[in-house]
């Protein structure tokens, strides 16, 4: 029982911090995409 309760806390936990992650991710993928050739090119 306490065992279920815990698994499904912890996933209900990873999901709002993946929800409160998201804009950084989207800006992240956003400055990896026009950055990434600018930084590698060397």
């Amino acid at each position: 029982m306490s065992e279920s309760l815990f698994s499904y806390q912890s996933e209900t936990s990873h999901d709002l911090l993946m929800e409160q992650l998201l804009p950084f991710i989207e800006i992240f993928e956003k400055l990896r995409r026009t950055n990434l050739p600018v930084l590698f090119k060397d």
